[in-house]
């Protein structure tokens, strides 16, 4: 009995350390809502910037404040997010920094475009 009861603990304690799952950091902000994004898009995860709701981009003023991602990530735009929750909101010319993930556009190379946008699923707040 005691040979079988050593035979069958290592591949105990193995399926019980392979089913402890790490503690995900829960997002600040719950996205329900989807983009219309193009066909071509790219993952990104635990990236960090800053989070702005501003009415300009450094290529001029725009029409309403929007939320803008920029970050220090070599060769990514300024990003703005397309499903932030009507709920939540922050003061015009505010920012925070975060740390966030989705899913972004990526745009043909003869496309001339001073933002990506971008479809979060997770933020959080730094």
């Amino acid at each position: 009995m005691t040979y079988r009861i050593n035979k069958f603990l290592p591949i105990l304690v193995l399926f019980g350390l392979l089913s402890c799952e790490k503690e995900k950091i829960p997002s600040d902000i719950i996205f329900t809502e989807k983009c219309d994004l193009y066909d071509r898009t790219k993952i990104l995860k635990n990236m960090h910037g800053t989070l702005h709701f501003t009415d300009s981009l450094p290529t001029g003023p725009l029409p309403e404040p929007i939320f803008i991602i920029f970050t220090t990530s070599q060769g990514l735009l300024p990003i703005t997010v397309c499903n932030m929750p009507r709920e939540f909101q922050m003061a015009e010319g505010e920012s925070r920094g975060i740390t966030f993930s989705g899913r972004i556009e990526v745009l043909p190379d003869n496309v001339d475009a001073g933002s990506v946008p971008m479809e979060l699923d997770y933020l959080k707040f730094e």
